[in-house]
């Protein structure tokens, strides 16, 4: 999904970069990430998810592909570096996002953020596939960015509701608050329609660039 919410980026906005240096960078820093979050993810008795079970069976390839993306995304990010300032704020909302799971306290304390994980999903997503390809592209911010950026936003923290809704539970037990499981099942409904309610809005003026 990534790779698409890119295209359309560069598309809309015209965006002229290294693109095959960035996607590199973008997909090996994503199996990166996304296995160190499940390797911190905790089993424990009576978990029925099938997708957390497996994980549970397979940690030993959890490291291994965290440490195959970080050499990748190294390797991608040399071409890049001139631009280290502005990807090292993808890095920073991206550990973000993992870091309630640590068990430490200054990592334990983002758990108690009301709002915390699901808005860090959200800015990592749209920052990655929206604003960082215009900074890296020398592009400066101006109406059409902000407007995209915005219709990104929304769009993507509906689909963010979807998953952390499937993780409810999970979360709950580990003890990791967001909107999600603060509302009840009536406002979680209500937050995903005004989320998605607002992506349409802001995608409307969007289709005019």
């Amino acid at each position: 999904m990534r790779g698409g919410h890119d295209w359309q980026s560069n598309e809309m906005l015209r965006l002229d970069y290294d693109r095959n240096n960035y996607y590199g960078f973008a997909f090996f820093a994503t199996i990166c990430s996304y296995n160190f979050h499940w390797y911190l993810t905790p089993g424990g008795v009576g978990v029925t998810s099938h997708r957390l079970l497996w994980g549970q069976r397979q940690r030993m390839l959890q490291l291994l592909l965290c440490a195959l993306g970080m050499l990748g995304a190294l390797w991608y990010f040399l071409p890049l570096q001139r631009h280290w300032f502005p990807v090292s704020g993808a890095i920073l909302l991206t550990f973000l996002y993992s870091a309630p799971k640590l068990a430490y306290p200054p990592f334990i304390w983002l758990r108690k953020i009301a709002i915390g994980k699901t808005l860090f999903l959200t800015f990592v997503w749209t920052y990655v596939t929206t604003v960082l390809p215009a900074f890296v592209a020398d592009r400066t911010p101006g109406l059409p960015l902000v407007l995209l950026t915005l219709h990104r936003f929304f769009l993507i923290y509906a689909i963010c509701i979807l998953f952390d809704y499937r993780d409810r539970e999970q979360d709950k037990r580990e003890g990791i608050r967001s909107l999600i499981t603060y509302f009840d099942e009536r406002g979680v409904g209500r937050l995903y329609y005004v989320s998605v309610l607002l992506a349409v809005v802001f995608a409307l003026p969007c289709c005019g660039m």
